[in-house]
């Protein structure tokens, strides 16, 4: 793993790959985008290539704001967020959206205005309320009235129909101004407040400010939590204080194929993007209020959306970096590409900060466990050094090799991860500064120690290791002629080569597995290659990227490898002329876009991982050197990923018809032709589903 900037660490340049990928769509598969208008009232006017029924536009959107009249105090709870909410309100545009994600935080964010009242004087209020939570349950939002020692009104448990609710309150006897605070006072999804009044007894007038929230500030941006869309519901919110937007959309190639113009009335509201089909898009808004402001935003469109969370394919994983500021909340996005496992960092010097106490920062343990509410599971790297033992440097003494094999197990028992991996490409100079060396005999005590530590408290957990830089094999075979293998369940490497395209992948694979069997009786181990990637700053361009993950990936799961870890899975830098900075395949979320915007890799990524989901590779066509078919799944459920170096045909022999899918989800259905379906290949996979008997260049 790169990127290092933890102390005594020293920031590495990742391996300059120059892939010259062979590019160029299969010719069977190109057809029109359909899109079309929305039918509701509100909805644009929009020109497209076709038209269909267009999806409903969801009743609402929200965005984080804050409200003229009304003071936000409490600012350090993060739980609570207060939002402007556009759809069917009750009173104007606009409502109150109250959310809470936990039950702890304090002091309680509020929003907070001061009534001018008479002391000793009953008023009446009334409110609107509506959730979009279950109404079996509590609210957890309560207004306050008064500043010490206030009442409390508790917002009561509703339903989706508006509500009216109403109460009363007598000021104190020198109480000359109420202290009004609306507060979640534990986990609370969506109620919204309108309409809130505050009358004297015989008074029509609203003492209160800004009631019905009309009058709010509000980022400029897109609101979207994900932008990863199911079909038929890609509606993208806008929040944004112009009277109207004009909106285009481009595909993967750039090509236009939607625009059209939406009011934002109240300053929030949808793009319809319903009629799109399955596939990468981009989508540019401009203020149609003649500023010339902008803003622009790429998205997914997939036929089954949810697929990638809810499958079970542990093959497939990805880098992150927990505590990073770029990576917060981006679990659900790496269970919707279909990733079941992510590694990351399990920095020592982090969790040992003082000797012989291990402290465990909040930020892994929120990660954690929101990857485990995803069924993603972790594989942490015990890495790097501590400034307790060995002069802070890499451990080689046995004190330090003790203390890094106990926290090994420490940090395993604590997270009970189902596998670790035992430091990162110790034969890599900025990552290991250890005054024994380089050298796999170096390594080999870490690891030893490490191993035993961790499987006598747990046994069942996988141990992985030695990470290297590269598949080093001369640096691999002395760690198997030591013994190493007898410490290892899995052996990992990092297999990034000079020589370009994925395919050196193949001999690479094949080398380390005769070199196991080599050295452990003729018997193999599961290979994890726990890190390969491709920067979009000067290795690949973007839909390049996209190309070369597929291929690396089949090719990997199709020659011994037992999982593939992309690196990684969110850009580290906002320059797009960082080289460290754009291996991600997702860009983190920006003042103007909320969620995380997708590369044409992770359109890739989506769309392998549901094709081949659970599917075993099962053989490879036999073409020629420059054609790639494999086959993974069996009969009428295989799918095989193919592409072609150089541009070829192949006949595929059938009595059925086939379902041949872009790598950016476009479907086509071939019949066969006298037994045959012939497809032309490129260097950009597809997938071919459906019995076949025989493939052969045609």
């Amino acid at each position: 793993m790169r990127n290092r900037t933890d102390s005594g660490q020293r920031r590495m340049r990742r391996w300059q790959v120059v892939t010259l990928l062979s590019l160029g769509a299969a010719t069977v598969l190109v057809g029109a985008l359909v899109v079309s208008v929305a039918t509701r009232p509100t909805a644009p006017a929009v020109t497209s290539t076709a038209s269909s029924t267009a999806a409903p536009i969801p009743a609402t959107v929200h965005v984080a704001a804050s409200f003229g009249h009304w003071t936000a105090d409490g600012a350090a709870d993060q739980a609570t967020s207060f939002s402007a909410d556009a759809g069917e309100s009750k009173d104007g545009r606009i409502a109150l959206l109250v959310d809470r994600s936990s039950k702890s935080g304090q002091p309680l964010q509020t929003l907070v205005q001061d009534v001018p009242t008479q002391p000793s004087t009953t008023y009446f209020f009334s409110a609107w309320v509506q959730s979009s939570g279950s109404p079996a349950k509590a609210s957890n939002v309560t207004l306050a009235m008064g500043a010490s020692e206030p009442a409390h009104f508790d917002f009561p448990a509703v339903g989706a129909t508006w509500t009216r609710v109403t109460w009363s309150h007598k000021t104190a006897l020198t109480e000359s101004t109420l202290r009004l605070s609306i507060a979640a006072t534990g986990p609370t999804s969506g109620l919204r407040i309108d309409k809130l009044t505050m009358t004297a007894d015989g008074k029509s007038k609203n003492l209160v400010t800004n009631g019905s929230f009309e009058d709010y500030t509000a980022p400029t941006q897109i609101t979207n939590s994900s932008l990863i869309f199911q079909s038929g519901k890609a509606n993208l919110g806008i929040a944004w204080r112009t009277p109207a937007i004009n909106w285009s959309i481009a595909d993967q190639n750039g090509k236009a194929v939607a625009h059209g113009r939406q009011p934002l009335p109240g300053g929030l509201g949808f793009v319809p993007l319903g009629t799109l089909r399955q596939g990468y898009y981009t989508v540019d808004l401009t203020s149609a209020d003649k500023t010339a402001s902008q803003m622009h935003t790429s998205l997914l469109v997939l036929d089954n959306a949810d697929a990638g969370a809810s499958t079970s394919d542990g093959r497939f994983g990805v880098t992150v970096h927990i505590g990073r500021s770029g990576y917060t909340d981006v679990e659900p996005t790496a269970a919707q590409l279909g990733f079941r496992t992510v590694r990351t960092d399990a920095t020592w010097s982090l969790v040992e900060t003082q000797k012989n106490q291990y402290s465990y920062p909040p930020a892994y343990d929120t990660a954690y466990k929101a990857y485990a509410a995803q069924g993603v599971s972790v594989l942490p790297i015990i890495d790097y050094r501590n400034k307790w033992y060995d002069a802070a440097r890499t451990p080689s003494t046995p004190a330090g090799i003790a203390a890094f094999s106990n926290y090994a197990a420490a940090f395993v028992d604590h997270y009970s991860t189902p596998a670790v991996e035992i430091y990162n490409e110790f034969n890599n100079p900025p990552l290991n500064n250890s005054t024994c060396g380089l050298t796999a005999a170096c390594y080999l005590p870490l690891l030893q120690a490490s191993y035993q530590k961790v499987k006598a408290a747990h046994p069942n957990t996988i141990v992985v290791g030695p990470a290297t830089a590269h598949q080093d094999d001369a640096w691999l075979t002395a760690l198997y002629q030591a013994g190493g293998l007898k410490y290892l369940d899995a052996v990992s490497f990092h297999p990034y080569d000079s020589s370009g395209p994925p395919e050196f992948l193949i001999a690479s694979l094949q080398q380390a597995t005769a070199r196991i069997k080599q050295y452990n009786n003729g018997q193999s181990k599961p290979i994890w290659i726990t890190e390969l990637g491709c920067s979009t700053a000067d290795m690949c361009k973007p839909a390049d990227q996209g190309t070369y993950l597929v291929r690396a990936e089949a090719i990997a799961l199709a020659n011994g490898a037992s999982k593939f870890f992309w690196y990684d899975l969110v850009n580290d830098s906002p320059n797009p002329a960082d080289h460290e900075g754009n291996f991600g395949i997702l860009t983190p979320p920006t003042a103007t876009v909320a969620a995380f915007a997708p590369k044409p890799a992770a359109m890739a990524q989506a769309m392998i991982s549901r094709k081949i989901a659970n599917k075993p590779f099962v053989a490879a066509d036999p073409l020629n050197g420059s054609t790639y078919s494999y086959v993974f799944g069996s009969g009428s459920k295989a799918t095989r990923v193919a592409w072609a170096t150089t541009p070829v045909k192949v006949n595929y022999a059938t009595k059925n018809p086939v379902t041949v899918t872009t790598m950016y989800g476009k479907v086509t259905k071939l019949s066969p032709k006298n037994g045959i379906v012939s497809i032309s290949l490129s260097g950009n996979p597809v997938y071919v589903d459906g019995l076949v008997t025989k493939a052969s260049i045609g």
